[in-house]
């Protein structure tokens, strides 16, 4: 028996027909102009946090099994209904490359990584369990497909992302539904960012040196539609050439600084963009914050310099195999029960384990603070992009 994916396929027209946005974007607006119900999908989909409420308006819902979470494992906390209304279209004839709306999943994988961003949480999909066809007179036929590309989830007494395990209400996930206010592009590149940000809240546990390179990777594809006020040159020296600002400054000689800005100007763009986008959507700070000894400076001042060093670290780990360093990778730590947070950056002055030495001024903050300043910032822009034209 033929499952509702490859029962769609055979409604498919086999002529090329250009994909504007996300899928989900696609289908939301198939659904939104009244395009035909093609049929619907339920999938699990995983988490470690605690579920509550629903959120019921298709073509995408999000129901609540009422398992919870135990604590020690991630469950099938939520069951996703996607609603097909969009007739996507395989290519064909001139076969081009063109994989610019490539996330490794489909529409349910990035209903669950829009759900991941809005509610903070780790999501991912698990089984499909059952399919609704038109022409079915079974409400709802059981099917089992297991999603072979979840990782397994390793239950670690000290996490380190603590604060991304929480109780969540899904009836905030009406927000999706404001993805059809976006202009095509700026849909892929949400969708995308999510799928980045979702990634990263999964690895952390496994692997935390290689989520923050997704973490920044997911800041990276939203700056890129993003066009940011023109920065001057020695704003751009002063955030993605710092050490050479700091050494230059030392001369006291502001001809020399206004030059050196001069000559670099536009030489870091990449660099540049990350960390204006992080600025321009900079969240307030959380409102649960560990001792004053122990939290950041919370303001552009410290975290231009903050974001460009985190930049190097992502360019270093990527063309010379310096991993992040292991300061940034450690879980936060609340040395007195007491406290209302744990800590936001690596205690102490440095850090070694034998093989490397870390200087902790090299360190400016842990996973699990930039993972909120991530998601604040993805949301943010969000909000900044709905009912305007493409910014890119």
């Amino acid at each position: 028996m033929m499952n509702l994916c490859e029962a769609l396929a055979t409604q498919w027209v086999t002529v090329r027909m250009e994909i504007e946005g996300a899928f989900i974007y696609e289908n939301l607006l198939a659904a939104r102009r009244g395009d035909a119900w093609l049929g619907s999908t339920e999938i699990q989909l995983l988490s470690d946090s605690w579920i509550l409420g629903e959120y019921t308006d298709p073509p995408y819902e999000y129901l609540n099994t009422v398992t919870g979470s135990s604590g020690t494992q991630v469950n099938p906390v939520i069951v996703l209904r996607v609603h097909y209304h969009w007739k996507h279209a395989w290519p064909s004839g001139e076969w081009k490359t063109d994989a610019k709306r490539y996330h490794k999943g489909w529409i349910d994988d990035e209903a669950a990584a829009l759900a991941s961003l809005i509610l903070g949480i780790r999501i991912q999909c698990g089984a499909k369990t059952r399919d609704f066809r038109p022409s079915d007179p079974v409400q709802g036929r059981p099917c089992y497909i297991r999603n072979s590309n979840v990782m397994g989830f390793p239950i670690k007494t000290k996490p380190i992302l603590p604060s991304h395990k929480n109780t969540v209400n899904l009836s905030d996930l009406e927000r999706i539904h404001t993805i059809e206010l976006l202009s095509p592009e700026q849909s892929i590149a949400l969708v995308k960012a999510a799928r980045l940000y979702q990634q990263a809240l999964w690895l952390a546990e496994v692997d935390a040196a290689d989520a923050w390179l997704s973490m920044v990777s997911a800041i990276e594809t939203a700056a890129s539609c993003w066009k940011a006020e023109q920065q001057s040159s020695m704003d751009e020296l002063r955030s993605c050439f710092s050490d050479l600002y700091i050494f230059l400054s030392k001369f006291n000689n502001h001809e020399l600084l206004e030059g050196t800005a001069e000559i670099l100007k536009g030489k870091n763009r990449i660099k540049n963009k990350f960390v204006n986008f992080l600025i321009n959507f900079l969240p307030s700070a959380p409102p649960l914050r560990p001792p004053g000894g122990f939290q950041l400076q919370w303001d552009s001042e410290f975290f231009r310099p903050a974001f460009a060093k985190v930049y190097e670290h992502r360019s270093r780990a990527l063309h010379d195999g310096i991993a992040f360093p292991l300061p940034m990778t450690e879980p936060p730590e609340k040395h007195d029960e007491h406290w209302a947070a744990p800590t936001e950056r690596p205690g102490g002055i440095a850090t070694s384990n034998g093989i490397a030495v870390w200087n902790h001024e090299d360190c400016p903050m842990l996973l699990n603070t930039f993972a909120y300043i991530v998601r604040k910032a993805l949301l943010s822009w969000w909000n900044s992009i709905q009912n305007k034209d493409v910014l890119h």
